[in-house]
């Protein structure tokens, strides 16, 4: 059995502070193997915070929902960028596909997982990754607020995963733990 720590924060950006932005700060401090679920209703940023992440990345490419797709892949590692991004949409999907999960889980080591509608996705394959953060944006009177849930199955990753991207954020006003951000103490995940 393993035991797994959630982390969770709360983070409202103002208007002038977009998703990409934020996606930007995710994807420079994002592990390999992390595994980053977005939920939040349709325009909330879901994909404006996953392009942020490909560019945190390094990755060129324009990055688009792959609503039609299901998954679609940037190997871009050996092009300069820091990793590989593997970005899937799971808003058209019902059930746990296993074929669809099981390309998330392969070659995960290499890799940064996007998954926008991350809450469909199964328990078992999210408990797969060694590192999660899970993101519910919504709408709010001064712009959006971002849930963030940090897991980690072993070890002490998720921390160091979301100091690196606080310290990141460090340069945006009302990023700070003491600007906003609601930081409770670890808990175990269920």
């Amino acid at each position: 059995m393993t035991s797994s720590t959630s982390l969770d924060d709360t983070l409202d950006l103002p208007e002038t502070l977009s998703t990409e932005e934020v996606g930007r700060v995710l994807g420079r401090t994002a592990p390999a193997g992390g595994l980053i679920l977005l939920s939040g209703p349709t325009g909330a940023g879901k994909t404006s915070l996953a392009k942020g992440v490909a560019q945190g990345l390094g990755i060129p490419a324009t990055i688009v929902s792959p609503t039609f797709l299901y998954l679609q892949g940037y190997e871009c590692k050996k092009d300069g960028a820091r990793l590989d991004l593997l970005h899937a949409d799971w808003d058209r999907v019902s059930g746990f596909p296993e074929d669809l999960e099981e390309t998330l889980f392969e070659g995960l080591e290499n890799r940064v997982t996007i998954v926008e509608w991350g809450e469909k996705i199964s328990g078992s394959l999210r408990d797969s990754f060694p590192m999660v953060v899970h993101i519910t944006i919504a709408f709010h009177a001064d712009g959006r607020r971002l849930s963030m849930s940090w897991i980690a199955q072993t070890g002490g990753g998720a921390s160091a995963w979301r100091d690196s991207f606080f310290s990141g954020m460090a340069g945006f006003s009302g990023s700070r733990p003491d600007a906003g951000i609601r930081q409770p103490a670890p808990a175990p995940f269920s």
